[in-house]
């Protein structure tokens, strides 16, 4: 069996102690953590309340949504633990119309400091009783950015063309039916070592 004695590790390209061992045989590492790649590190759980929007809407073109275009839903402010780590941002909400406001509903998830969306989603349309158009259904966001450093952003989400979030159908448009309290979606990130 060998035995390797030293106080310290430093990488070659390093001006400090990457991995010291003092005298009582404590570790200490430089950046405070060591993960492994692919470790799950945190996992946080937002929630995305029931609300109704005014309808605003994204512009019907090929162009990024805006984070001042629709209506905002959902804002959370996020700092991740690490730089050494992708982001995964998973959630979903259902979103439609109480009154006919429109003819698509669409969701868009942006991240402070990017104009542009990340991702971009749509709801199909539903028709009840002729031209009466009805749009509603679940919009899911499953995103993979890597971290940006230790510092704060805020992840938001914006709908366009609904009226109705986290509401039930019953028949046509959306109906205060269920506890709102139990109407609530989820929005979760993963941050998984790289």
């Amino acid at each position: 069996m060998s035995t390797l004695r030293t106080t310290n590790l430093k990488h070659e390209s390093s001006s400090s102690n990457n991995i010291v061992l003092d005298d009582t045989g404590k570790v200490s590492i430089a950046t405070g953590k060591l993960y492994c790649p692919g470790v799950l590190i945190k996992k946080s759980y937002y929630e995305i309340a029931r609300q109704t929007p005014s309808g605003g809407a994204f512009p019907a073109d090929d162009t990024a949504p805006q984070i001042t275009e629709g209506d905002q839903i959902f804002s959370q402010a996020y700092t991740p633990s690490t730089s050494s780590c992708d982001l995964y941002i998973n959630t979903w909400f259902h979103a439609g119309e109480a009154s006919n406001i429109s003819n698509s509903v669409h969701g868009a998830l942006f991240i402070s400091g990017t104009n542009d969306a990340l991702q971009v989603c749509s709801c199909p349309a539903e028709y009840w009783g002729g031209s009466d158009r009805q749009v509603n259904g679940s919009i899911q966001f499953i995103y993979k950015m890597a971290s940006w450093g230790t510092t704060e952003k805020t992840f938001s989400i914006r709908v366009s063309g609904c009226n109705a979030i986290n509401y039930h159908y019953v028949g046509e448009f959306a109906t205060a039916q269920f506890s709102a309290n139990a109407c609530k979606s989820g929005f979760t990130i993963e941050e998984i070592a790289t």
